[in-house]
């Protein structure tokens, strides 16, 4: 499976359940935030 589709993936999961939780929860939004641009970030550098 190719690495990029992975990660778009990923992120589309991660955007559909931060936009989920931001209606109660603008604390654990800031947080899903965080995780996600480290880890794209990290991914980016791998590539």
């Amino acid at each position: 499976m190719d690495i990029l589709i992975l990660v778009r993936c990923m992120l589309d999961v991660c955007y559909m359940f931060e936009q989920h939780i931001t209606c109660f929860n603008p604390f654990v939004q800031g947080r899903l935030k965080g995780v996600m641009l480290y880890g794209y970030m990290f991914l980016k550098n791998l590539l």
